[in-house]
């Protein structure tokens, strides 16, 4: 049950409920990201402080975690906006397909070998993102999200890619750690946005949703995540991730009604599809 299969799959469960449980915060999306990753960082701070002492990192396991934060905070910031300009299935489904860029960055680093037909699938599944995303009928008003939605997949596969290189026993550190440095990277930017801090009131308004987003979607999930995914290759770690965005999909359409149309369902069993397909041809190959 505290297999790392086990907890990636819980986590990215946990994961899928971001954006309908965003949907009921009534606060700007860099305000949402700021609050999130501070209660997170509150959350694991006394599991942190009891295995300080105890605990050692090197250096280049150090980058590899801010690094991962940086990513964590940047992705973040975009992937809220996106669930604003284009709604939270879309922005998932989009923001997932980092994953797959994990798996292309470790074949042409020859860091894993790709098998020639999980080139196909992967194919296949960029096939249905396209088909996913372009059935949107103001395509042109929504780009901007769709940006914002890319970007933040870009900077998904960069967190992975560091998170891989993580070697540490102390998973409430690591995470820690992590969540502190994304934390960082949201205050620093914060300044530079088109919203302030919010007030007291605003923040109790929605502070159920915010505590739930903060505590079980981010410190606990996170805390799971970054336990299970340097225990696993770059090709389990990127195609399992649909679990991620097909909880996403369901959810916001039982709980925020949003429509699908037949060919955004076609694309995105193509996208989960040929996911899966190449992750069992690697399986295979192995």
């Amino acid at each position: 049950m505290k297999s790392p299969e086990f907890l990636h799959l819980l986590s990215l469960f946990l994961f899928g409920f971001n954006g309908v449980t965003a949907a009921y915060i009534h606060l700007s999306s860099d305000q949402i990201v700021i609050l999130r990753l501070l209660i997170g960082v509150l959350f694991l701070l006394p599991f942190s402080l009891r295995f300080i002492k105890t605990f050692s990192i090197t250096s280049r396991t150090l980058a590899a975690t801010i690094s991962a934060g940086f990513f964590i905070g940047i992705s973040w910031i975009f992937l809220y906006s996106a669930y604003r300009h284009i709604g939270v299935s879309q922005a998932s489904v989009i923001y997932y397909f980092g994953p797959v860029l994990v798996m292309a960055v470790t074949a042409f680093t020859r860091t894993e070998q790709i098998h020639s037909t999980q080139w196909i699938c992967l194919i296949i599944a960029l096939c249905g993102l396209f088909l996913c995303i372009g059935q949107n009928s103001s395509w042109i008003q929504d780009s901007y999200g769709i940006l914002k939605a890319c970007t933040s997949a870009l900077c998904y596969a960069g967190m992975i890619l560091c998170a891989r290189q993580i070697r540490t026993e102390n998973n409430f550190m690591s995470a820690f750690l992590i969540l502190a440095a994304a934390l960082g990277t949201v205050a620093a930017y914060f300044p530079f946005g088109q919203n302030g801090l919010p007030t007291f009131s605003a923040v109790m308004e929605s502070a159920i949703p915010l505590l739930v987003l903060g505590i079980v979607n981010t410190g606990f999930s996170c805390l799971l995540y970054f336990r299970a995914v340097p225990k696993l290759s770059a090709a389990t770690v990127s195609v399992v991730g649909y679990l991620e965005p097909l909880t996403a999909v369901v959810a916001a359409t039982l709980f925020l009604s949003e429509p699908l149309t037949a060919l955004q369902i076609i694309g995105i069993s193509m996208l989960f599809g040929g996911a899966a397909a190449a992750q069992r041809i690697g399986c295979r190959n192995v």
